[in-house]
């Protein structure tokens, strides 16, 4: 039997952003951060996946999605940290050029703890930062992830809030971080 491996790539077809949506849905119920969808898909931020200030990095095995992340630079739609971070990130725009905002990284539950596959999906996270010209990334992980964040990306915490991705449900701690691109040493792909 052959090994299947991991393709890394980035969405180019905006019909395949329903698996994402999926990926993300069953990621965030089996978290903690919402109750199951009646459709199965959750759709966050549809303003900003259609971007060309936005590239979503995915991770294919025999052609199913099993990971995800999503990275934007600044532009007049905002970013993902606005909708929880508001007065933070407005504070960062004024202090730092070329601001975005990686977000949605998400793993299908097998991949969970592969930390190998998580260094590989930051990886090619970083590179398209790089491609959108991005200085400095924010980030807002869950505080039960902030720690590995930090020693994996060296990203410094800002503020930590409680977030509630949906009504009567109760929320979860999420730290806002930044980490300046130019400083972040990949794992295992290099830049051309």
């Amino acid at each position: 039997m052959e090994k299947q491996e991991l393709v890394f790539g980035r969405l180019t077809d905006v019909r395949q952003l329903e698996e994402v949506h999926i990926l993300t849905h069953d990621s965030f119920v089996e978290g903690g951060l919402i109750s199951p969808t009646p459709d199965g898909k959750l759709d966050i931020y549809s303003h900003l996946d259609s971007l060309q200030e936005t590239l979503i990095v995915t991770a294919t095995l025999a052609g199913q999605l099993v990971a995800t992340c999503s990275i934007t630079k600044d532009n007049k739609h905002g970013l993902q940290s606005d909708k929880f971070f508001k007065e933070e990130t407005d504070h960062l725009r004024e202090k730092h050029r070329n601001l975005g905002c990686s977000w949605r990284i998400v793993t299908a539950p097998p991949f969970r703890r592969d930390i190998r596959l998580i260094k590989r999906l930051i990886d090619h996270t970083a590179l398209a930062a790089q491609d959108l010209g991005i200085e400095y990334c924010l980030y807002c992980f869950a505080t039960k992830h902030e720690n590995i964040y930090s020693r994996l990306i060296g990203a410094k915490t800002i503020t930590r809030k409680v977030i509630h991705y949906q009504e009567n449900r109760e929320g979860n701690e999420f730290a806002l971080m930044i980490s300046r691109i130019a400083e972040y040493e990949p794992f295992y792909v290099r830049q051309p």
